[in-house]
């Protein structure tokens, strides 16, 4: 069998020595690469032939939607498996939606990485537990957050600004801001502080 020629990518050197250690207990996959975002990636297999891309959804510079998008249109033979840590279902379904040939929530890499692998290479496709998710809590049903809400509301209430949230979520602080005041307007709230009160009164974020 032929050894399948592995990229990895993610923006954190520690998930991507993890993910590499996964890989390593098999001869049949060897791991020829890793990129920090999705310009290294392109820039990676423009000069090297890689059969599967494993990829974090979300990453700096270009994100793994962005690059999983442009791959498919520009180099179809190659599968990617996206990895997120987003469970919502609208957030999954759009990563779905590109076409990609596997998709895993983080915390079920380590036991699901090598299948996903595998299935994929043989022209199946591995979704995980993906089609399982649907929307959590209760509020988040009643007034329809995303898990990506439900972070900003987590990291609004830890005291976080617009900008700091935008690093740490990888996103554009007017994305931020966008949806901080979708959220008020969801919930029917006009300040912060009337949104830190409910979401501690209804344990929004436990």
């Amino acid at each position: 069998m032929k050894v399948i020629n592995v990229l990895l990518a993610d923006d954190s050197s520690s998930v991507l020595e993890g993910l590499k250690k996964l890989l390593s207990h098999t001869n049949k996959i060897r791991v020829i690469g890793q990129a920090l975002n999705g310009k290294e990636v392109i820039d990676f297999i423009t000069d090297i032939e890689v059969d599967v891309i494993i990829m974090d959804a979300n990453m700096p510079i270009m994100d793994g939607i962005t690059c999983a998008t442009i791959i498919k249109k520009e180099c179809p033979g190659i599968k990617i498996i996206m990895l997120t840590m987003y469970t919502d279902k609208s957030y999954t379904d759009e990563i779905l939606k590109i076409g990609v040939e596997g998709c895993l929530i983080k915390s079920q890499t380590k036991q699901e990485l090598q299948a996903a692998i595998h299935s994929v290479i043989s022209g199946e496709q591995y979704y995980g537990l993906i089609p399982t998710f649907e929307p959590s809590y209760e509020a988040t049903k009643q007034f329809k957050l995303s898990d990506r809400e439900l972070e900003i509301i987590r990291l609004i209430t830890e005291g976080y600004t617009n900008s700091e949230i935008a690093d740490k979520l990888h996103l554009t602080e007017h994305t931020v801001q966008t949806n901080y005041i979708n959220i008020l307007q969801r919930v029917e709230f006009s300040s912060t502080s009337q949104l830190m009160k409910y979401s501690a009164s209804n344990q929004l974020l436990s």
